[in-house]
């Protein structure tokens, strides 16, 4: 986990609370994955991180990304959306932050492409 922090942190510097922040949503990630049981590659688990590290700083900056269209919605399995709302939403409600379908969809994109990538 720290190696990939590491390696997050030299294509953007991470200050010392998004390092801590990060690592607790990756934590959840893994715990996430293996619950499905979802095997995330290097290269994957590097792109999830760098997305939530953007998503950290989005909500910190009290940030929200546009809506999406509910065909995309539709597009991405319940239960991928499902890990993501798992990860997403109590990081939300810790920092007093609703999180939107959006930031799920795009979380669970990652996972739909892991499902794709281990098969």
């Amino acid at each position: 986990m720290d190696d990939l922090i590491q390696e997050i942190s030299k294509q953007q510097p991470l200050s010392v609370q998004e390092k801590n922040e990060l690592k607790t949503l990756l934590v959840d990630v893994e715990a996430q994955t293996e619950m499905i049981p979802l095997l995330l590659s290097k290269e994957r688990r590097l792109a999830i991180g760098v997305h939530l590290l953007a998503f950290v700083r989005r909500v910190e900056k009290g940030e929200s990304l546009p809506p999406l269209e509910e065909e995309l919605w539709e597009q991405i399995s319940d239960e991928m959306k499902e890990v993501s709302r798992q990860i997403l939403l109590p990081y939300g409600k810790n920092k007093g932050r609703k999180i939107d379908n959006t930031e799920i969809l795009l979380l669970a994109v990652h996972f739909a492409t892991a499902t794709v990538e281990q098969s």
